[in-house]
Order: structure tokens, then C-alpha cells, then sequence
């Protein structure tokens, strides 16, 4: 895969650099053009340039067209289950959810030339919010990207299935920092009982 990208690029870098040096040559070779009157030798390097710009275009044209097509998962949407047993202020509480993952499909992103990509995202049920205390929200939810838990092949050793938990100010305007959460937790005693994530399925591409 790297030694198609790295072609992909070299071509498309080969007919661009052709492209302009090409368009180089031929002005360096029409100077006499300026005796012909400074309108018409600038309207002519603006052409040249038009078409140098051109043929870099037709270059990411041809590295977009080459790249290979990432290929799609067998299941492209599935829901899982997470819930978190805690204790906060010397009350144990439960609270569950479920997040919904989705392969939203092959779509063109970032650089131009940089071919298709798959495109996930995930949803939740319910609001991922566990507490709410004076304005600050301790919030939960699977570490993991929508595509770990579709068990996408390039993502498996990124996450581990756990739950991350976090602290944001203000409706979701701050997160605390990591020092700041600890001071938070030591406050009004939080502390985590148990917890439990739906591991990624397993699927094909």
C-alpha cells in the first residue's frame, strides 16, 4: 500500500514538474515576444502558467483515479452496550448507554490526490453525561473510534476496550485538565466500582 502511494505521488509529482518546466522553456525561448509589446508577452506567460496549472490538476486527477479503493465492511452498523458503577459524595450509582457505530461510506477527504477513505461516526442513545454539579458535567463513554469497534484491520492496536471519563465546565466549553479531574474526583469522592464495554465485533472487509 505504501509503494502504490509513493508511485501515485511520484507520477503525479513527474507530470506537474513536466508541466512547468515545459512551460518554463517556452517563455524563456519567446523573449523576443517583448518586442512584440509588454500586453501581449503577459498575456501569453498567463496562459502558460493557466495551462501549468492545468496540467497539476490532471497530476491529482490521475492520483485520485490510481489510489486504491478501501474496501467496505460486511456490517457497517452496530450498537454497544456500555454501563459504569461509581460512587460520588458516599452514593453508589449506576449509569448505562448504548453507542451506536456506523460506516458511513467511500468519500474523497483531506488532500486533494489522497484518493477515497472510509468515513465512520457513532451516536449515542442517551446523553453521555453521568453527573451534573454546578455546572460541571462528568461525562462517559467507550475510548475506542467507531471504526475500532466495526473492527476495521488498521485500528486494532490503537484503543483498548475501556471507558473514558472526563470532566467538562461550562456546557462542554472546558475540559479539566487531568490534574484539575483528580481534584474534582477528591472532592466529592468519586470513585469508579465497575464498568463494562461491548467489545468490536468481528467483521469482514
Amino acid at each position: 500500500m505504501k509503494k502504490q502511494k509513493r508511485f501515485r505521488w511520484l507520477l503525479s509529482g513527474g507530470v506537474a514538474a513536466a508541466v512547468v518546466a515545459i512551460a518554463s522553456i517556452v517563455i524563456r525561448e519567446t523573449e523576443w515576444l517583448k518586442a512584440l509589446g509588454g500586453v501581449l508577452y503577459k498575456i501569453i506567460g498567463i496562459i502558460l502558467g493557466a495551462i501549468a496549472w492545468c496540467g497539476i490538476a490532471i497530476a491529482f486527477c490521475i492520483a485520485d483515479l490510481t489510489a486504491p479503493t478501501p474496501p467496505e465492511p460486511a456490517i457497517q452498523t452496530a450498537e454497544f452496550h456500555y454501563e459504569l458503577q461509581y460512587e460520588i459524595d458516599g452514593v453508589e450509582k449506576s449509569y448505562s448507554n448504548t453507542m451506536i457505530c456506523k460506516f458511513e461510506g467511500l468519500k474523497r477527504v483531506g488532500e486533494a490526490g489522497s484518493g477515497k477513505k472510509q468515513v465512520w461516526s457513532r451516536e449515542y442513545k442517551e446523553s453521555t453525561t453521568v453527573e451534573e454539579l454546578n455546572g460541571y458535567h462528568i461525562i462517559c463513554y467507550p475510548q475506542g473510534s467507531a471504526a475500532y469497534y466495526l473492527n476495521a484491520p488498521d485500528t486494532q492496536n490503537r484503543y483498548e476496550n475501556e471507558l473514558e471519563i472526563k470532566v467538562n465546565y461550562n456546557n462542554g466549553s472546558r475540559n479539566l485538565t487531568k490534574k484539575e479531574k483528580e481534584e474534582f474526583f477528591n472532592e466529592h469522592n468519586f470513585k469508579v466500582i465497575s464498568w463494562y464495554c461491548d467489545p468490536p465485533i468481528k467483521n469482514t472487509f
